[in-house]
């Protein structure tokens, strides 16, 4: 379905997804029709000559189909930027918990993928002609003898049987879930075996975390461990720290110089500073993207931290530390107020200034779609940052590279030189960046400052499939100081997003404890490694191996060094040894990390000594 992220080598391995499809097809299609069909099968039989109470069933049933096959239909524009189908958490676009963004930019969606539309016509055609009105004018039981009653029990019965049968998925002892695909095709092409409906329906409710209670783990000794203690090599630095959080940034935009050569200021800037060069966003979304930065939040739940039930509770965070030094905090967004509820959780991360389109104050500036123009945005944030005293911690959010990948007119003949409009989006958001630098550069605070810079997420792919799992979530990190951080490219420690916050504060010799799940990067004694959730799937990954586990089991592990492409899981063939270190250490943490949200257990001070 999704051709350019799916990477499908032969006829018969697209037989297999057809063939594998087919059980998730049924299941979704009888789950989502299960109470239609109930008064079909229930009630038909006796009101057969009632043609009002049928005409409506017939526009429900219609309506209700016709909506799941827009969705599915609507993944063709969704699952390039998310890598994944919609589950229950994409409805927060249409509640507005993700901000109002999706409403104002339906017109433009419509407009580029018109041929969804155009489907749910020839859909809603083929539907009205498969359900004609005549059907439902027999009588079928008008008659209400004991032959045709004993007759209707018992087809009530094949279908109430059948119905759980496909339901479930087949007569194992637990219903298939998403997670299932991943033993009839590798977890690459699961998003091709299930189907919107399936993952949307199997997702609904599953928003309570769990935790293993049966004495295995010892929670209380394992969050000890995530507190991190002083460092005192040296006394505290006192820097200025901005974290540029460039959207959508993938690592493989970067460093293009023959094909795209997009980026040229960012790859310029990456050879002055400590740039991590094998570093991982920690999911697929700005609002799991941006606690994980300044908090250490994982997104080991399938809600969004922000969005969840345990939003309220206390976490630790590089703002909230840093007040401690006295620092002046603060986030830059250009986009709309309220977007993925970002000035909320910058209030819950201590930030104390949130400075987004509303404080901006000039729509003349506004792109029409998601917020101020990068160029004109950053110059601000100069501004503001000339303002501020010092010591000061600020994050800044830009908008672009962002769909509908769009840059200002004033540069059209310069920048639209490619077919791809992300790239031309690209050399947009480089140069933004570019002026940003220059005219920072000029300024007194500059030289005190600390940059961080990296991504929320990867965006979209554009030149080839993803053809190493580890891709999806590629992005790059980059610790750059003027004149205090040394040029060197890392590309052995591994890094993931929730290791900034931990990082930024050993650079500059923080000399207090703190909680974080992530790991400071600068300490070698410790092992490297970072987990990601992705499609009910934790991808673990090291320097040896990428393993994926599905919350109870390992279902694929491939050797990093011998498999550069993962493609021979040895799941059933490593050592048992390795497969059971490895299935401990990942139940350990993702339910350690259950334990310390249900119990708001996620700051120091919470943990008992």
């Amino acid at each position: 379905m999704f051709s350019s992220d799916l990477e499908i080598h032969s006829f018969k391995e697209i037989l297999n997804i057809i063939i594998s499809g087919w059980r998730f097809d049924l299941s979704a299609l009888m789950l989502a029709n299960i109470v239609l069909n109930g008064i079909y099968f229930l009630v038909f039989p006796w009101t057969a000559g009632l043609t009002a109470i049928w005409r409506v069933w017939r526009v429900l049933f219609i309506a209700w189909n016709l909506l799941f096959i827009l969705l599915n239909l609507a993944d063709f524009a969704y699952f390039p930027f998310v890598q994944k189908r919609m589950q229950m958490d994409a409805m927060q676009f249409l509640t507005g918990e993700k901000g109002s963004d999706f409403y104002r930019l339906l017109p433009e969606f419509i407009l580029q993928f018109w041929y969804i539309p155009f489907l749910v016509i020839l859909a809603y055609i083929f539907l009205n002609r498969l359900i004609p009105l005549s059907i439902f004018k027999t009588e079928i039981l008008r008659n209400k003898n004991t032959k045709s009653f004993f007759q209707y029990l018992f087809s009530l019965s094949i279908f109430g049987a059948l119905s759980i049968i496909t339901i479930r998925g087949g007569f194992q002892l637990k219903p298939i879930d998403s997670v299932n695909a991943g033993q009839m095709t590798d977890s690459r092409k699961i998003p091709a075996v299930v189907n919107t409906t399936f993952t949307l329906l199997r997702s609904k409710g599953k928003n309570n975390l769990t935790e293993d209670l049966s004495g295995k783990w010892n929670y209380e000794t394992e969050l000890q461990k995530k507190i991190i203690q002083p460092f005192k090599r040296d006394s505290f630095k006192s820097w200025n720290v901005v974290i540029l959080i460039v959207e959508s940034l993938s690592h493989k935009y970067l460093h293009n110089d023959q094909k795209w050569n997009a980026t040229p200021f960012l790859d310029s800037l990456l050879n002055e500073g400590l740039y991590m060069e094998n570093s991982y966003a920690n999911a697929k979304e700005s609002i799991q993207g941006i606690p994980a930065i300044l908090s250490s939040i994982p997104s080991w739940q399938k809600d969004p931290y922000i969005n969840s039930i345990y939003s309220t509770n206390q976490i630790s965070s590089l703002p909230n530390e840093l007040k401690n030094k006295s620092y002046t905090t603060g986030f830059f967004h250009g986009g709309q107020n309220g977007t993925m509820r970002l000035d909320l959780f910058a209030k819950m991360a201590g930030i104390e200034k949130y400075f987004g389109k509303n404080e901006y104050n000039n729509d003349s500036d506004f792109d029409g779609k998601w917020g101020i123009w990068d160029h004109k945005f950053l110059s601000r944030v100069v501004d503001e940052l000339n303002l501020s005293p010092e010591p000061f911690v600020y994050s800044i959010f830009t908008m672009n590279p962002h769909h509908p990948f769009q840059i200002p007119e004033e540069f059209g003949k310069e920048m639209q030189v490619q077919k791809e409009p992300l790239i031309n989006c690209l050399r947009y958001t480089d140069y933004a960046l570019r002026t940003f630098f220059e005219r920072a550069k000029k300024e007194k605070w500059y030289d005190n400052t600390l940059f961080v810079i990296t991504a929320d997420h990867t965006g979209k792919n554009v030149d080839d499939v993803y053809r190493v799992m580890t891709d999806i979530f590629k992005i790059p990190i980059l610790f750059f100081k003027p004149n205090d951080i040394s040029p060197l490219k890392d590309s052995t420690t591994i890094v993931n997003q929730i290791d900034i916050f931990p990082s930024v504060l050993a650079l500059l010799n923080y000399d207090q404890a703190f909680f974080s799940y992530g790991r400071n990067v600068f300490d070698t004694t410790g092992k490297n490694y970072c987990i990601n959730l992705s499609y009910g799937l934790y991808q673990y990954v090291d320097s040896d191996y990428i393993v994926l586990h599905d919350g109870q089991k390992i279902v694929e592990i491939y050797d990093q060094k011998k498999d550069i492409y993962n493609t021979k899981n040895l799941v059933n063939t490593l050592d048992p040894l390795i497969i059971k270190k490895y299935n401990d250490l990942i139940l350990l943490e993702t339910n350690c990390f259950s334990h310390s949200l249900i119990h708001n257990m996620m700051v120091s001070s919470k943990i008992h000594k």
